[in-house]
């Protein structure tokens, strides 16, 4: 059997039924909550998101969101499987920011960002671009990792199995976009073929 997954972002909710587990997650009003039709009880999972805090998977069985911080600025990230129910947590280094940036199958990417690194994108809003990023896969293993040379990364789209990478170069004292790059996965639903295009 399988599960029920909506996702409906306009509304800024989300829906997740896991027969294996008996649960329905729920993620309304910035809160996340798991609701058990075996025991009729409901628990909150997580309080506060908003857009830019928690990224959802394809098939929506995968959710990671900051754990504190305003978005883009939070010192770690949980990720959670509705179907096993198992979790992990990346945590930023010492001078850090750790930012959800999406999923490549059952592969978590998430980015880093130097607190020092906050400044102004041409259009006048307040950043602070990442310079490096990370895969892992479900057992929190680092599968690959992307640092651009003199580059920094504003943000990812994640299109089946190729990951767009969205970056900035620092120029006259402001952000300003720069050539995308590539990460294919060849070896669809897996992780170990991760290869720069």
């Amino acid at each position: 059997t399988k599960s029920f997954a909506v996702t409906e972002y306009e509304l800024g909710k989300m829906v997740y039924y896991s027969e294996n587990n008996q649960s329905l997650y729920v993620l309304t009003g910035g809160v996340l909550y798991q609701m058990d039709a075996k025991r009729s009880g409901q628990k909150i999972l997580a309080e506060g998101l908003v857009d830019g805090q928690y990224v959802v998977s394809e098939d929506g069985c995968l959710l990671a969101w900051q754990t504190d911080g305003e978005p883009g600025m939070g010192k770690a990230v949980k990720v959670l499987n509705f179907e096993t129910e198992d979790t992990f947590e990346v945590k930023a280094a010492e001078g850090e920011y750790v930012k959800p940036l999406g999923f490549v199958f059952e592969d978590f990417v998430c980015g880093y960002a130097s607190e020092l690194s906050g400044g102004f994108l041409q259009s006048g809003e307040f950043c602070f671009p990442m310079h490096r990023l990370e895969i892992r896969s479900p057992q929190n293993k680092v599968e690959m990792e992307y640092e651009p040379d003199g580059l920094y990364i504003w943000g990812i789209e994640v299109e089946s199995n190729l990951v767009t990478i969205h970056r900035l170069t620092w120029v006259d004292g402001v952000y300003s976009a720069f050539v995308p790059d590539y990460i294919s996965n060849n070896e669809a639903g897996g992780g170990a073929n991760v290869v720069l295009e």
